[in-house]
């Protein structure tokens, strides 16, 4: 990769944190609208920066004229330098008081001292590998969709390119549920080089951006552990959810999962803070803007991001109900704050309402479709694949088993016991501000353990299979439970730490409440090194080429017009030209029993080479008519086979 991209990389991280810094301190400004902590409010706004990048590219897009593509790039760098140098005489001062009470929290205490340290050195670790995965090029299937989605809009910066559920009517992308905020903001990235060409191998900007959405999601969580007030708690809910192996997924394979996280949380934070709102008259409708925009964040995120907003939602009508305050002003606010969190979802959620409306299924034309398989063998196929994605499990509670094992049942099953524990210490003097936040988070976390359970089987949903079959699924509730954790370990210390000091046995006393910190500390560690997965940026261009490089000699030999592809992922390194298989104008060609209506397919939708993973041919296309067709030189003549991909001519 040339020195010049290195450059692009950091000239976009410079440019994200810049916009973070101001939406932070714009927040950090405005106390009345976000009654919390000063460090928890700044990172707020902080950790909002993805969506509010997303949003301007969409906004900018919209617009009737034509505006060059370094006006997307440039256009929130320069928003934010104004914002910071209006508030540049409140920068000095700005973090004092956090800084001081960090270093409060740890002067008298050597095991908060090393919890400190140990976090730290943890979150560089996570950094480093972090940096090393950006070096490879993006071969995971969901993220390479995304990067073509993105790279497509990219190309007109037009509305108009945006992808929807039913797909590219070429056949170029495959319909998508999710709203387009995520393709949205990688495309921010995508345009950061100064090659008119874009997308690989000018995309070192673009991987970046699919890494730090892990520090961003570990920074709001800070910010939510904030609200809670006990020493230590920061940094130790960091090390707790970084006990779970499985996000290590995020960084190895370029995912979302940190993403949709990131406003869930802020979500939370923002419910919180609102509990302030629901005393006073002034500015409450101001706030209404914050709860709507993280809700439309929250469904942005992804789709799925409805399920664990509707426990954060319910757990903060609880809590404020439980306030009793009883006057009709404050319950209608407590109405009104509700609906603007229904609208932001409505907001987020549109496609899903109109893929339902225009076609019946809340997937559209998604791939997969039962419609797209149905009456193949295919069919068949899907149905075994299913079950065997389901890992022998035959009822839920060996489902539940599986889904807590992965966690090696400590933050799942801790989380849900210090919840349990936390919510029950509290519940008669939960009236008091301070024990509102801890309030919310067991709730929130006592309901996501419902739902693994299964709860919601008999209406159709079974969400504990949802769970088993993607493990990324289950990934949101980690970070709540990783606050009650560590809410309990300091909060039991704090309390008990008068009669410990009482004690002539103190240092023993004091060894019974380290050794959980000690064992955290250590696993924390150990996880991140040991399980964190690092990929080989030599190994995976290498493996990247061998199957490219046979696909695009084919297309330049016979100046074909179309390829036929049955791996997304290649589709973004062939310029998201290629027409994929599942695609609705595919259809006919998975269907197909003829040689008649095979050729008027492949006519119809120009194709003229056809790309099928060795892979995909044995599990899949051996069992249609499609492969017997491709086989027969009468119609077709295989080009290519290097044990990876066979490339097939066809004759017209």
């Amino acid at each position: 990769m040339h020195y010049t991209q290195y450059l692009w990389g950091i000239f976009y991280l410079t440019n994200i944190l810049l916009l973070s810094m101001a939406i932070g301190t714009m927040a950090l400004m405005n106390p009345r609208l976000l009654s919390i902590p000063r460090l928890s409010r700044f990172l707020t706004g902080f950790c909002s920066a993805p969506f509010v990048l997303a949003c301007s590219m969409l906004l900018v897009s919209a617009l009737p004229i034509s505006v060059p593509r370094l006006f997307f790039l440039l256009s929130p760098t320069i928003a934010s330098l104004l914002v910071i140098f209006k508030y540049r005489k409140h920068f000095k001062n700005m973090f004092s008081i956090e800084i001081a009470s960090i270093k409060s929290d740890s002067s008298k205490c050597n095991m908060l001292k090393i919890l400190y340290l140990s976090t730290a050195v943890v979150i560089l670790i996570v950094i480093f590998k972090m940096l090393n995965n950006s070096l490879s090029p993006v071969v995971a299937t969901d993220a390479a969709q995304y990067l073509s989605e993105a790279l497509k809009f990219c190309k007109t910066l037009s509305i108009d390119s945006i992808n929807g559920f039913r797909g590219f009517p070429d056949g170029t992308l495959r319909g998508n549920i999710h709203n387009f905020i995520w393709p949205a903001y990688l495309s921010h990235a995508l345009i950061a080089t100064d090659m008119s060409f874009l997308g690989y191998p000018f995309d070192y900007a673009a991987r970046i951006a699919f890494q730090i959405t892990i520090i961003y999601m570990l920074l709001s969580l800070i910010a939510l552990s904030g609200l809670l007030k006990l020493k230590g708690v920061r940094p130790l809910s960091i090390l707790v959810v970084l006990l779970v192996p499985h996000f290590e997924y995020v960084s190895y394979h370029f995912s979302r999962d940190a993403f949709r996280i990131i406003p869930l949380l802020l979500l939370t934070i923002v419910l919180i803070g609102s509990i302030h709102q629901l005393k006073t008259y002034k500015h409450f409708y101001k706030f209404l803007v914050l709860p709507l925009v993280a809700a439309f964040f929250c469904v942005g995120g992804h789709t799925l991001g409805i399920l664990p907003m509707a426990s954060i939602v319910l757990a903060w009508l609880l809590c404020a109900l439980k306030l009793r305050r009883g006057a009709f002003r404050y319950n209608i606010r407590i109405l009104v704050i509700a609906m603007a969190v229904a609208i932001g979802t409505l907001i987020g959620g549109s496609q899903v309402i109109q893929a339902y409306i225009e076609t019946g299924s809340i997937v559209g034309d998604a791939a997969y479709n039962d419609q797209a398989i149905a009456g193949t063998p295919l069919e068949k196929e899907y149905i075994v694949e299913q079950t065997e994605r389901l890992k022998g499990t035959t009822n839920t509670l060996e489902r539940v088993n599986l889904i807590t094992s992965r966690d090696y049942y400590v933050v799942s099953i801790g989380g849900l016991m210090t919840a349990l524990i936390m919510l029950f210490r509290r519940w008669k003097d939960s009236s008091k501000s301070k024990t509102n936040p801890i309030f919310i988070i067991s709730i929130i976390v006592l309901i996501n353990a419902l739902t693994i359970s299964d709860l919601f089987g008999w209406a159709g949903f079974s969400l504990t299979k949802w769970y088993v079959m993607n493990m990324r699924y289950q990934l949101h509730f980690y970070p709540f439970s990783s606050i009650c954790i560590a809410a309990f370990i300091v909060g039991l210390y704090a309390e008990y730490k008068p009669v410990i000091l009482k004690n002539s046995n103190t240092s023993v006393r004091r060894a019974l409440f380290a050794a959980p910190l000690a064992l955290i500390i250590f696993f924390s560690l150990t996880t991140v090194v040991i399980k964190w997965g690092q990929r080989d940026p030599a190994a995976i261009t290498e493996y990247l080429y061998q199957t490219l490089d046979p696909i695009e000699a084919a297309a330049s030999e016979h100046s074909v017009q179309n390829i036929l592809l049955d791996d997304m992922r290649y589709n973004y390194y062939l310029n998201s030209s290629a027409v994929l298989m599942y695609t609705k104008p595919t259809w006919p060609i998975i269907k197909a029993t003829s040689a008649n209506q095979l050729g008027d397919a492949f006519r119809s939708l120009n194709i003229q080479l056809v790309a099928f993973t060795n892979d995909g041919i044995k599990q899949y296309w051996s069992k249609l008519y499609l492969y017997k067709y491709l086989e027969d030189p009468q119609y077709c003549e295989l080009l290519s086979d290097n044990g990876r991909i066979r490339i097939y001519l066809l004759k017209f």
